[in-house]
């Protein structure tokens, strides 16, 4: 009886969107097949939890092997187009290389045993030879002596003996031979086809304007030996397994229309190495103007005013001391000073027009300033009486003139201050 062989299936839940690959499932197939005693791996089925076959079957295990083997073979032209492809683009230049190659594969296992007889010169492995004589004259025998030195009478001729003689001679010879056991594995290349084609080769000239022009030339017949030469070593060519190389010189179509000049950059894009650090020192600056209006400006006009007028009362003492003086110069200055400016109807009027100065007007020399303070303290002090209301109505306005003006009045105390050391 028959033995039929063991198969089996296995179903496999997989998730969502998941595949196997060749290798998962040959591991598979294998495990299921090593815990079965006469199981092949050929005779595993595995399929998937929707009925698909993720694996060949017993009738298709001839297909498995031939996409296997398929695989092998593209692999070896692959990687033989590569090894033509990197040997030729650095002599030719890049892209202009194309190649193609086909390997014919032997994927079965022989065997082989000869055995060979050379029959000349043959090998003499022993040799035997023997002779053998019979009949004749008898010898003479007796007791030595004169009687046995001596021949015998002739024998009578009815009473002869005939004589015979037997030669025999063997020799062996043995044949060379010779006994030869091949074991062909598998995977043995029976033969290698090999086309390549190359571009042709672009040569520049500057024309007279100094444009630079691209020719294209076809290659000469000693280029294309040499790079057939460099081919055959490559590809491990072999004639007498009827391999065959073909190197040819072909113009390869482009489509592409000629470059053209790279458009002009934007001015932005121009300059920005220059007004970028530009504007960074310019935020800089910016940055510390708003600093200084809206922080710092604030804090000096509101703690200096004090200041200068804490620097005024002194000057303003001083003035007081040389009541004197001006009342000297006073007689001096009063004419001129009315007809220029008329006395205001009133003297409250009039307090009251000089101790409000516009603040818009535009700032002027230390001098100016210095004179224009003298007469407005004349003009007041000739309006007044010439008693102890003079040194009150000089503090007065310089108070006011260090309100509307700190840093001006600041300036003139310290000339006056100067001038006084």
């Amino acid at each position: 009886d028959q033995k039929e062989d063991a198969k089996a299936s296995v179903v496999v839940r997989l998730k969502r969107g998941a595949e196997l690959s060749k290798s998962s499932i040959a591991g598979i197939k294998g495990v299921v097949a090593g815990a079965v005693p006469g199981l092949r791996t050929y005779n595993v089925s595995v399929v998937d939890d929707e009925g698909r076959l993720l694996s060949q079957s017993a009738e298709s295990g001839d297909t498995g092997r031939a996409e296997i083997e398929s695989g092998i073979r593209e692999q070896l032209e692959r990687e033989m187009v590569a090894k033509v492809t990197s040997i030729l683009e650095p002599v030719v230049g890049k892209g202009k290389v194309h190649a193609n190659a086909s390997i014919d594969i032997d994927f079965n296992t022989t065997e082989q045993t000869e055995e060979t007889f050379n029959p000349t010169p043959p090998a003499v492995v022993s040799q035997q030879k023997m002779e053998e004589r019979v009949g004749g004259a008898s010898a003479e025998s007796g007791i030595p002596g004169t009687r046995s030195n001596v021949g015998a009478e002739p024998p009578q001729q009815g009473g002869s003996i005939p004589e015979r003689f037997r030669q025999n001679e063997i020799t062996n010879y043995e044949v060379s031979k010779l006994v030869r056991h091949t074991v062909q594995p598998k995977g043995t290349i029976r033969r290698i086809s090999v086309a390549v084609i190359l571009d042709h080769k672009t040569q520049f000239s500057k024309g007279p304007d100094g444009k630079v022009t691209s020719t294209s030339q076809p290659r000469t017949p000693e280029e294309l030996n040499s790079y057939r030469e460099l081919v055959l070593a490559a590809v491990g060519f072999k004639k007498e397994r009827g391999d065959t190389v073909t190197l040819d010189n072909v113009a390869f179509y482009s489509e592409s229309k000629p470059e053209e000049a790279p458009p002009a950059p934007a001015w932005h894009v121009r300059y920005q190495p220059y007004y970028v650090p530009a504007l960074k020192y310019t935020s800089y600056l910016l940055l510390f103007l708003l600093a200084y209006l809206f922080l710092l400006r604030p804090l000096r006009l509101r703690f200096l005013p004090s200041a200068s007028v804490a620097l005024a009362a002194p000057g303003a003492a001083a003035l007081g001391a040389k009541d004197e003086s001006v009342a000297q110069q006073l007689a001096v200055a009063q004419a001129p000073e009315e007809a220029l400016a008329p006395a205001p109807e009133h003297p409250a009027i009039a307090g009251q027009a000089e101790e409000a100065p516009p603040r818009s007007e535009p700032a002027i020399d230390l001098e100016s300033l210095d004179d224009q303070i003298e007469r407005e303290l004349l003009r007041e002090v000739s309006m007044a009486d010439t008693g102890g209301r003079k040194s009150a109505v000089i503090r007065k306005r310089l108070i006011e003139r260090a309100r509307s003006e700190p840093e001006m009045i600041s300036q003139l105390v310290r000339s006056w201050i100067q001038e006084r050391v």
